[in-house]
């Protein structure tokens, strides 16, 4: 089969998706969606790649003012919301020139606009829609926008693939899918290529304090767009003498006492496995977002994040306050890899048992087990059965 990845291909995560998806197909084209971003080369991958706005310029600077985006696309709806008759042409010429058999779609709204000209083309072209990260918006203002562009698209494609069953639910929960459609659904998580290079020696082996890594943002800032990352008043409560927290140098007052801080990491160290045999030393991650600043957590709850895949590739177990964040909780209590904490005594009687080894040993032994070439099975299927459909 032929297929086309639809979607930003600026990334290393975007270009695993390539790469895999190279593997199991004919021919892959690439059309990068990217409204600024021109791409000529994409690592591991030698195919053509088509740059949809390259040299362009208009309503493809869509996602420069986020707040408008969707209100902006609704007004302008007739049978489909804002017919983009250059945009759609130069897709509709790349399917039929490169003779394409289906569409990789990635990820999540990043693609709606470019779908919803697909769908209203009427040109006849297998879709798989790759939401993953689902729903995108934290404000209500434009998720209400997002559900009602989604809606109008998600009935046209012929396969959805999920970021996680509690997505699934969601998307299930919020629209109509057609009985026909293939559904799967895919745990992203690291290439094997990301992973620890070698162990190095546990820090809580020397001093007897447990050693918690946060991977996160830590240029924090009270922004509505940004506050979603300030977890400051987390790393407060986890303030004790007996707690060592590490997380990357920041300009942002922090008052908590146990924090020590690591030089940040390049992009090529995170592939290279550089920052996850970094991780390798520490004993735990935690993997949060500020529930406490920000009302609607459906993003959170129902997506796989990468901070908690750079977790895995290191074979460190991962901790989530109680109550956020419930795919990663789901997935680490299910696997016995982590586990979820109510409050800082609680986190050190789980660190002083019996049960905690054992959980820190499986983290390291399963590592193998959840590798973005293992899992791409799930998604291959799905094109396999679409395709011959």
């Amino acid at each position: 089969m032929n297929i086309l990845f639809l979607g930003r291909s600026n990334t290393p995560l975007s270009s695993w998706y390539i790469n895999s998806l190279k593997v199991h197909s004919e021919k892959t084209v690439v059309l990068n969606t990217h409204p600024s971003l021109v791409i000529n080369n994409i690592n591991g991958f030698n195919g053509k790649i088509y740059n949809l706005y390259e040299n362009r310029k208009g309503f493809h600077n869509k996602f420069s003012d986020w707040v408008l985006f969707y209100p902006r696309m609704l007004l302008k709806s007739g049978k489909w919301y804002f017919y983009d008759k250059e945009t759609t042409g130069i897709i509709v010429n790349i399917l039929q020139k490169e003779k394409i058999d289906i569409i990789f779609a990635w990820w999540g709204a990043d693609v709606l606009y470019e779908l919803s000209l697909i769908c209203s083309s009427h040109i006849k072209i297998k879709i798989v829609w790759a939401l993953i990260v689902f729903p995108s918006s934290l404000f209500l203002y434009n998720r209400v926008f997002e559900n009602i562009l989604t809606r109008r698209v998600i009935n046209k494609v012929d396969g959805v693939i999920y970021g996680s069953e509690i997505q699934r639910q969601y998307v299930k929960n919020n629209f109509c899918l057609p009985c026909s459609i293939e559904e799967r659904v895919f745990t992203q998580t690291s290439v094997i290529g990301t992973y620890f290079k070698k162990r190095l020696h546990k820090l809580s082996n020397e001093d007897g304090k447990l050693h918690i890594v946060f991977i996160g943002r830590t240029d924090f800032s009270r922004d509505p767009r940004r506050v979603k990352d300030d977890i400051r008043y987390l790393l407060e409560e986890l303030e004790d003498n007996r707690i060592i927290i590490h997380i990357a140098k920041t300009n942002s007052k922090i008052t908590a006492k146990n924090i020590q801080y690591f030089e940040s990491y390049s992009s090529e160290d995170l592939s290279n496995g550089n920052f996850a045999t970094f991780l390798t030393q520490f004993d735990l991650c935690l993997v949060a977002y500020n529930y406490r600043d920000t009302r609607y957590h459906e993003r959170f709850d129902t997506g796989i994040p990468a901070r908690m895949t750079s977790a895995i590739s290191a074979g460190i177990s991962v901790i989530i306050p109680d109550g956020t964040m419930k795919a990663c909780a789901e997935f680490v209590v299910k696997n016995e890899i982590g586990f979820t904490y109510t409050s800082v005594e609680d986190l050190i009687g789980k660190f002083k048992s019996e049960k905690f080894q054992e959980i820190l040993q499986n983290a390291e032994n399963k590592v193998f087990d959840f590798s973005f070439e293992r899992e791409f099975g799930n998604v291959n299927s799905l094109m396999e059965a679409i395709c011959n459909g």
